[in-house]
């Protein structure tokens, strides 16, 4: 994934693990090595709320 993403592996396993914050040119560059929009990976998933499928739908 790391590859992918054109970042560096110990960089985003440090994301993974809470130990380093992440900018938002770095989730976009994630975005983009998964092949999803950005917005895919800051939406909080919400459990059993009306509200879950609106925000993914958007």
């Amino acid at each position: 994934m790391a590859f992918e993403a054109g970042l560096n592996r110990t960089y985003l396993s440090a994301v993974e693990r809470s130990e380093q914050n992440i900018s938002l040119d770095n989730i976009a560059r994630i975005a983009k090595g998964l092949g999803v929009e950005a917005s895919t990976l800051l939406v909080r998933e919400l459990h059993g709320s009306e509200n879950a499928q609106e925000l993914t739908a958007a």
